[in-house]
């Protein structure tokens, strides 16, 4: 196993690159501790294949509801400030709720 110093590596790093590539252990030290080693990067495993087949082929059994995802929002959004569907008074102008009328 090699170890270099940050000042070192920072010197040589292509070479030290090298090395990791060809097998040998490369660490880095900071004031004589290792902090880094330098080994070949893994390769990253490939996605399952077929694992959410089944999700698209339900997506694309639904039916349409004919509207795009930011005309659902609209619609929710108008629906949730419409006072007559849930039975609310709109926050007046003093962002207050209801009419400011108590009931005794």
């Amino acid at each position: 196993m090699a170890e270099y110093s940050v000042a070192d590596a920072k010197n040589r790093l292509p070479k030290l690159i090298d090395k990791a590539l060809g097998g040998e252990e490369v660490v880095i030290t900071r004031r004589g501790k290792p902090v880094v080693e330098l080994r070949p990067a893994s390769g990253r495993p490939a996605p399952p294949i077929g694992s959410d087949g089944w999700l698209f082929e339900r997506t694309r059994a639904r039916p349409s509801v004919g509207l795009t995802s930011v005309q659902l929002l609209d619609l929710l959004n108008e629906a949730d400030q419409d006072e007559h569907l849930f039975g609310r008074q709109l926050p007046g102008s003093d962002g207050r709720r209801g009419t400011g009328k108590r009931r005794g």
